[in-house]
């Protein structure tokens, strides 16, 4: 089975410290299922959102799949996701700790990451998050 990870952010600015939302959908193999979670981060710049998108997300991952596709509007991400998967381990210094438990979840299948690709949950994903966080007064 494949498994296919979409992360969001409201956060935009990958240097500025904001506080936002951050939003996952797991879709299971070509079927309709799928789990959305989404989830509030403060302090953090965008790359830190997304990474600690991408940590809670595959944690959720319960069952046996073949491949896992991150798909994500996050180079930041994109590149450290190729990185881990051609190196099989975490070279980066930033968020370390969060890297190390991705890579944990990840390395007992096939990986990678697809970046900025058109897909049916990115548009409706970006905007959920913004407007939970402008709902939070983010």
């Amino acid at each position: 089975m494949t498994v296919n990870i979409y992360i969001e952010s409201s956060i935009r600015d990958p240097a500025r410290v904001k506080s936002g939302v951050v939003g996952f959908i797991l879709q299971a193999g070509d079927t309709d299922a799928t789990k959305t979670v989404f989830g509030t981060v403060e302090g953090v710049t965008k790359n830190q959102a997304d990474v600690i998108c991408l940590k809670n997300a595959v944690s959720h991952i319960n069952g046996k799949c073949d491949n896992i596709f991150i798909h994500t509007s996050s180079g930041y991400v994109y590149q450290s996701i190729s990185s881990l998967a051609k190196n099989q381990r975490f070279t980066g210094t930033k968020f370390k700790e969060e890297w190390q438990s991705i890579y944990l979840n990840l390395s007992k299948t096939q990986f990678a990451a697809v970046y900025n690709e058109p897909n049916e949950f990115r548009s409706w994903l970006q905007q959920e998050c913004e407007r939970r966080a402008e709902k939070h007064g983010f």
